[in-house]
């Protein structure tokens, strides 16, 4: 599905999606957005989305690293 009439208002490390015709609609909901498998994000106290990172490289990261202690 395309939706328009989105606006995406970017900062540092996130992102939100706001209605471009109400942006101070705190209730809109956005069902189908392309994400990369594994990205993480969390809502942080503003309402806004905040990129923690990708579950996968974390994973990947994380077992580089035992491999390496071991």
């Amino acid at each position: 599905m395309m939706w328009k009439n989105l606006l995406l208002m970017k900062f540092q490390n996130g992102f939100r999606i706001l209605n471009n015709k109400k942006p101070d609609d705190k209730f809109f909901v956005i069902d189908d957005v392309e994400l990369k498998i594994g990205d993480v994000y969390k809502i942080g106290p503003n309402g806004y989305f905040e990129l923690i990172g990708n579950s996968e490289d974390m994973v990947k990261n994380l077992m580089a690293t035992s491999n390496d202690v071991g």
